[in-house]
């Protein structure tokens, strides 16, 4: 048993949802202080393994996912659109691909996801058939030239093809019907599964039993110096003591750039960071 808090994230190139939920939680894991796992799966295989119906097969939900994507990328701060040509493109071989990078270079499977969302959904590239060419032509590459030949011709493998199919099958046998599907556990035991993009202040409160969401106000707020520096202020935290500054205090000081600039102690332009706005900060 892990003596960390740790999340499990299964996810599939092709789901925007999924990239939102990764972007998500690669902020918080320095402040939370957990360990991700990140578990490659190809989303057809559980999709259809649930008898879910994905949202191009229905009008109303691909009408409402791509109205929602362009917020949820603004909100996020983060660059998220569909990719040219057909979509959603096959994303098997990626996905088999990702899993023998999980299996023969595990150091580098977040790497290779940072590579291929900004490729998708930054970049809008359709890759399926092309993973060598794409990966290959990128500055810094994940992979060695030589590396990177020798997992692709493993995905393609009758193991890696079966390793990949039980993964999905693991995942609907547990409940899960789509992505981002996360699997979370306390260092003792505790396990809690969570399907979306939007249910972190959730997540926050059932990890953080000592002060629960629903009955003690956390907020952390990031302010982001151009420089990179970064200047945290908990506000009402019970780990925190007596907040430096209210949170009213704040919203009149961001009113006022160079009020902010004081508070953050630098003479550069701050910029509001989206970290979370009212969640328990771990």
């Amino acid at each position: 048993m892990s003596k960390r808090l740790t999340i499990r994230l299964s996810y599939d190139i092709v789901s925007p949802w999924s990239y939102f939920a990764y972007v998500v939680l690669k902020r918080y894991r320095p402040i939370w202080d957990f360990d991700l796992i990140l578990n490659p799966v190809y989303l057809g295989g559980v999709m259809k393994g649930s008898k879910n119906t994905p949202p191009f097969a229905a009008p109303n939900k691909l009408k409402k996912m791509n109205e929602e994507i362009p917020l949820m990328s603004k909100f996020l701060g983060v660059k998220c659109a569909v990719p040219r040509g057909p979509f959603p493109f096959n994303t098997l071989p990626i996905m088999r691909f990702l899993k023998v990078v999980q299996e023969k270079a595990p150091d580098r499977l977040e790497a290779s996801t940072d590579k291929l969302y900004e490729v998708v959904f930054e970049n809008k590239v359709e890759v399926s058939d092309n993973i060598a060419g794409v990966l290959g032509s990128l500055s810094p590459a994940p992979f060695e030239a030589s590396a990177l030949e020798e997992y692709v011709r493993l995905s393609s493998s009758t193991e890696t093809k079966e390793r990949v199919k039980q993964d999905a099958e693991r995942l609907v046998a547990e409940g899960a019907f789509g992505f981002p599907w996360l699997e979370v556990c306390k260092p003792d035991g505790q396990r809690l599964t969570i399907f979306g993009s939007d249910r972190f202040e959730f997540l926050a409160d059932w990890w953080a039993t000592s002060f629960p969401f629903s009955q003690q106000l956390s907020c952390l707020v990031h302010l982001e110096i151009t420089d990179s520096n970064w200047q945290p202020f908990y506000l009402n935290h019970p780990s925190a003591g007596s907040p430096k500054y209210s949170l009213v205090q704040l919203i009149k000081a961001w009113s006022r750039m160079e009020r902010a600039q004081s508070i953050c102690g630098a003479s550069k332009k701050p910029s509001l960071v989206y970290l979370s706005h009212s969640w328990p900060a771990i």
